[in-house]
């Protein structure tokens, strides 16, 4: 974990978002898809969910669904994500409120990498753990496997 970045599931009373995120998590029979980051985005090789900043007045849900789509071509229902919460996330110059959601799928969608990804897997948690993950991920990824129901 990079020590810059600090994760908290009750917000810190001098916690200032700047941003919200909204991340999907999504699962087919066990296994989590993760995007692994482009060459040139920060982060580069890193992986992680589907995720990304909420428009201007967006629902975080609404921003799932979108950040899934735009990251992935997987387009689902609305009422097909599970809220799990959300994270308060502190780096040195900003406080980001993290939405998490689940999507359990039963059946294999094609995944269409945006240009921010250069390759995609469906890891079981075990695996997850052994890839380079973006900064937060690994406690991001223990409060999903803690809150989210199969």
């Amino acid at each position: 974990m990079n020590s810059e970045i600090k994760v908290y599931e009750k917000k810190p009373e001098d916690f200032f978002p700047k941003v919200e995120v909204a991340a999907t998590y999504v699962s087919l029979n066990g296994k989590l898809l993760l995007l692994e980051l482009a060459p040139k985005k920060q982060e580069a090789g890193a992986w992680g969910v589907p995720a990304g900043k909420l428009e201007v007045d967006e629902m975080p849900v609404k921003g799932a669904q979108r950040e899934l789509f735009e990251e992935t071509g997987i387009d689902k229902d609305i009422e097909d994500f599970q809220s799990l919460g959300a994270l308060y996330i502190r780096k040195p110059d900003l406080d980001y409120t993290y939405h998490l959601f689940s999507l359990n799928l039963n059946t294999q969608y094609p995944v269409c990498l945006s240009p921010e990804h250069s390759s995609y897997k469906w890891v079981s948690p075990a695996e997850a753990r052994n890839l380079p993950l973006m900064n937060g991920a690994n406690q991001a990824l223990d409060v999903y496997y803690d809150r989210h129901e199969d």
